[in-house]
């Protein structure tokens, strides 16, 4: 076909023609093997404050967002002089750096650039630099989470409670750190959310990989992900995560650790903290009272599986069955007359609070403060409502008793409000601020509002989770 060059058969002209277009080999890929001009300098670029550098023909995936980068030209051996120096970028001269040894260029975009530079008019080298917005891999708990470990990924969104994570830099803006907690041998399915730029979906250089930080916890029964290509890891939904081995590890207290996600130009683009720890045990009997009209229907292992496996196994609590006394951990108390006699004072929470153990006591002969172990609990079971307050709201259950050690559970209590009560015996507050019965404030605690959380000392309907720093104090 008529490509419209001149009609030259000599190497000496296409090589003239070459150079007065701009397309010398040596500028470009080296199209022509074995045609070396050994006395070429050899210059290079830096990026930014990076000390690696780039030399001709070189590729580079950088990533940024909505910043300038600066590219830094020098030569090895000798000192670079600006005088005659010039660049351009996709073919167009770059005048505000003529006679200067560096060149700024804008990020806002998903671009690449072909950058050369010159020295008295005379070619001396050329690169390539993409530039895209970073990607950012988020953690979120599983579709269909039920609570099965904990999994704070929200509580950094209040105020109050800001303070208490950890953050990743991102470019320029900070991203905080979801926190998940696993029992010992414990494997968790935790979703992946990302951010990928279409740039940095393109580049098909660019690789992440997911680090534990600590060699007992595991990736999908591994160390580590390694090598997972842009598209790899949108495709990605979910990651398995498992702590093993927690017994043969030196630690007193727990191990707090992170999976890292990390590019293969060492960027950090995701983090996920996690806390690992055996649960300690506490013993608890449950009382099942029958007023008149029955016990009620709820199951001793209904009760501990609602607390261990889906609450309080998030802050490593592990409820029992007292078995130290006659009853093994379940009794019945059948109050059938006293509440037919006079109900109305079991329907007032104060009057329950200061009176049941010794009405336990007189009908099994047992003294409820002195069963000589200070870790037992007692949730009871009512099959009736209490009286409403003076607002005309009515308790579904509370915590408290003579040693703060019951739970009273009334007929309309469910599971979540097991898991509350039960807090409340290991010393966790409400997430929003308590009122006396004059209305004053007497305790912020995190002072959120009511219902505004799905936290499990909130009194929402969909309750699954503990924030970070409630774990601690309960211990």
């Amino acid at each position: 076909p008529d490509w419209g060059y001149p009609d030259w058969s000599e190497w000496e002209d296409w090589m003239n023609y070459l150079d007065e277009t701009e397309m010398n080999p040596y500028r470009y890929e080296n199209l022509w093997p074995g045609v070396v001009d050994s006395s070429l300098k050899r210059y290079y670029v830096t990026i930014d404050m990076n000390p690696e550098r780039y030399y001709n023909n070189s590729k580079h995936s950088f990533v940024k967002r909505s910043a300038k980068i600066r590219l830094l030209l020098g030569l090895e051996g000798e000192a670079l002089t600006r005088p005659g120096l010039s660049w351009t970028v996709n073919g167009l001269a770059m005048p505000e750096a003529t006679n200067m040894d560096s060149l700024y260029l804008r990020g806002d975009t998903t671009t690449t650039y072909r950058v050369s530079v010159f020295k008295n008019s005379s070619w001396v080298m050329s690169f390539e630099v993409s530039i895209f917005g970073k990607p950012v891999v988020y953690f979120r708990k599983k579709d269909n989470y039920k609570g099965e470990y904990g999994f704070d990924g929200v509580g950094y969104q209040y105020d109050s409670l800001r303070n208490d994570y950890k953050k990743i830099k991102i470019d320029s803006s900070n991203y905080n750190v979801a926190w998940m907690s696993l029992l010992d041998s414990q494997t968790a399915t935790v979703k992946i959310a990302k951010l990928l730029p279409p740039g940095a979906l393109a580049n098909s250089t660019l690789r992440v990989k997911f680090k534990p930080t600590h060699r007992n916890i595991k990736i999908n029964n591994d160390d580590s992900l390694v090598n997972i290509s842009m598209s790899a890891l949108q495709s990605m939904d979910t990651i398995r995560i498992k702590a093993t081995e927690w017994d043969t590890l030196d630690i007193k207290s727990y191990l707090k650790e992170s999976i890292l996600v990390i590019t293969n130009s060492g960027d950090t683009i995701g983090r996920l903290d996690i806390s690992c720890q055996k649960p300690q045990e506490k013993n608890v009997m449950i009382i099942n009272v029958n007023n008149g009209n029955g016990y009620r229907s709820y199951s001793k292992q209904a009760i501990l599986d609602s607390l261990n496996y889906v609450s309080h196994n998030q802050i490593f609590w592990k409820w029992k069955l007292d078995t130290t006394g006659e009853s093994k951990g379940y009794d019945t108390l059948n109050l059938t007359h006293e509440f037919a006699s006079d109900s109305s004072r079991f329907k007032r929470q104060s009057w329950i609070s200061y009176n049941f153990d010794a009405i336990y006591n007189s009908h099994k002969g047992v003294d409820m403060m002195n069963f000589g172990n200070q870790d037992l609990y007692f949730i009871v079971l009512f099959d009736y409502p209490l009286i409403p307050d003076s607002a005309g709201t009515e308790t579904l259950a509370f915590a408290g008793g003579r040693g703060d050690c019951f739970a009273f559970m009334f007929n309309k209590s469910n599971s979540n409000t097991f898991r509350h009560e039960l807090g409340h015996l290991l010393k966790l507050n409400h997430t929003f601020p308590d009122k006396n019965k004059d209305g004053v404030i007497i305790n912020y605690n995190f002072n959120i509002p009511k219902f505004a959380t799905r936290n499990f000392m909130d009194y929402s309907n969909d309750q699954d989770m503990f924030f970070y720093r409630q774990w601690p104090k309960s211990q």
